[in-house]
């Protein structure tokens, strides 16, 4: 998928309503981290969960790199206060001298064709990084390819670009794959509502089995990872 145009096209709000979501969620590995002076932002979008992020550990440097320009137009625009610097590139032509405290990096690594380069590329630049990636490769989505209801794994590479499919035992052996070590990580899961009445009511059962176990419930209906990585 080109994400500097078809992308945009595809999802015109730029994704800015599922910030507070995503936030929430990262900010159980933000809290367990000491203080962070300096912050890379990996795909960061339109920059409102970047602001989050800045807002709620108040890093002296904040940087925001996104490969679309009209992401970094729009998170400039949003950008008043001035606190964080944005840049239009490609991470992996990304030139810095600068060793991070702390890479974010939000619903980005299922996009990008090589997963472990892109780990290791990204603890090039920091000394942990917070990844949040969705867990889609789960029970029902299985089933509802097997008996041919739906593939929803296909649909989200069609309008999102997805092109890896994780459950939480996959990316914990890409992590391991990438030479890098899990340092904790949170579970969720899936608290936007599905437009999708069938997808909708996944949710709510598996919401229901996430009350008894969270493993369990994202194995059988998808959700989301939060990982705090420690660099090498």
């Amino acid at each position: 998928m080109d994400y500097k145009e078809e992308y945009i096209k595809k999802n015109p709000t730029l994704h800015i309503e599922d910030a507070p979501i995503k936030f929430n969620e990262i900010k159980y590995e933000l809290v367990r981290l000491n203080k962070v002076k300096s912050i890379l932002d990996v795909g960061c979008g339109a920059g409102v969960l970047t602001k989050m992020i800045t807002d709620f550990l108040n890093p002296e440097q904040m940087l925001g790199v996104d490969i679309s320009e009209k992401m970094i137009a729009t998170a400039n625009k949003l950008n008043v206060d001035k606190k964080i610097k944005y840049q239009s590139g490609d991470i992996y032509k990304f030139n810095t001298q600068t060793k991070y405290d702390l890479v974010t990096c939000a619903d980005i690594i299922e996009h990008v064709d090589d997963d472990v380069e892109f780990l290791q590329i990204l603890s090039k630049f920091g000394n942990r990084i917070v990844i949040r990636v969705p867990m889609e490769d789960c029970i029902f989505n299985y089933l509802f390819k097997k008996i041919g209801i739906s593939d929803e794994l296909k649909k989200t590479e069609e309008q999102y670009g997805h092109i890896h499919h994780y459950s939480t035992e996959s990316f914990f052996n890409l992590i391991n794959n990438a030479g890098l070590k899990v340092e904790s990580y949170t579970l969720f899961r899936i608290n936007k509502p599905r437009t999708w009445w069938v997808n909708e009511i996944v949710r709510k059962i598996s919401n229901i089995v996430c009350l008894l176990s969270i493993n369990l419930g994202v194995k059988l209906g998808g959700g989301f990872l939060v990982v705090t990585i420690k660099s090498n």
